[in-house]
């Protein structure tokens, strides 16, 4: 768009004659070289177009500088990949300099630097593994380690340990380095065990309390078809009894027929 069609756009909306999509035209030119300018500023200014977190330009401060009645919720739904653009040119000029990482991007960082801390212990022949009651790796111990908390408050090993397929193949490595005696263990299988017995015990306890329950559930079926029985019982001895009562011999043979 060139200046002399945006100037006749701006006449449009002073006079209140634009159509949507002409302010939506109008909005882009202005909001482009709102953008325009801002990279070349001194970084120090342009953090100034940043939101709180400096993770990217703030669509508040630039839906008020465009005018046109230009609203955040404007810039996000029309303008997104623009101003997307010109983050990114922000970025390498290193005045954007945080971005929110998405759970994958957080989850793939945890594990490199897993597989990091796993090769840098192989490479200290001195470091002992912790090795459980089956003589392999103890995978909830070696989370411990990694994140330099005591055993006691780690419950469980990460998701990871057999999604990624670079982390499982590295700790059967492990394993198989423990059994040969390539490498120092630390003991931890009375550890191992008692978990082992205490999963076992929780898993009865939770398929006896699911027995108890079918058992319930039977009953409470049984009881019901009693029930019903019962109740059919008592309306045909109504039936008969009124049918004494009014000596009226079609409805007590009625009555006998249920």
């Amino acid at each position: 768009m060139t200046s002399d069609q945006a100037s006749a756009l701006i006449e449009k909306y002073e006079q209140n004659k634009i159509s949507k999509q002409d302010l939506g035209s109008l909005r882009r030119f202005t909001l482009t070289n709102l953008l325009n300018s801002i990279i070349v500023l001194p970084p120090e200014e342009a953090k100034l177009w940043l939101d709180s977190s400096h993770s990217k330009l703030s669509t508040a401060k630039l839906a008020n500088a465009i005018g046109y009645k230009t609203k955040t919720d404007n810039i996000r739904q029309s303008f997104k990949e623009l101003v997307l653009t010109y983050e990114a040119i922000l970025k390498d000029k290193s005045i954007i300099i945080s971005t929110k990482k998405t759970n994958i991007e957080v989850g793939e960082a945890n594990e490199k630097k897993f597989l990091l801390f796993i090769d840098s212990r192989l490479n200290d022949e001195t470091y002992q593994w912790p090795m459980n009651n089956k003589g392999a790796l103890y995978r909830r111990i070696i989370w411990a380690y990694y994140l330099d908390t005591p055993p006691e408050e780690i419950k469980s090993a990460p998701s990871f340990f057999t999604r990624n397929k670079l982390v499982k193949n590295k700790l059967k490595d492990i394993d198989i380095k423990i059994v040969t005696g390539d490498i120092k263990s630390l003991d931890y299988s009375a550890t191992s065990a008692l978990e082992d017995m205490t999963d076992t015990m929780t898993s009865k306890a939770i398929a006896n309390l699911k027995y108890e329950l079918k058992k319930a559930k039977q009953e409470i079926v049984a009881l019901r078809e009693d029930n019903i029985k019962f109740e059919a019982q008592l309306k045909e001895a109504e039936l008969k009894e009124e049918a004494l009562l009014s000596n009226d011999i079609p409805s007590l043979k009625r009555g006998c027929a249920h």
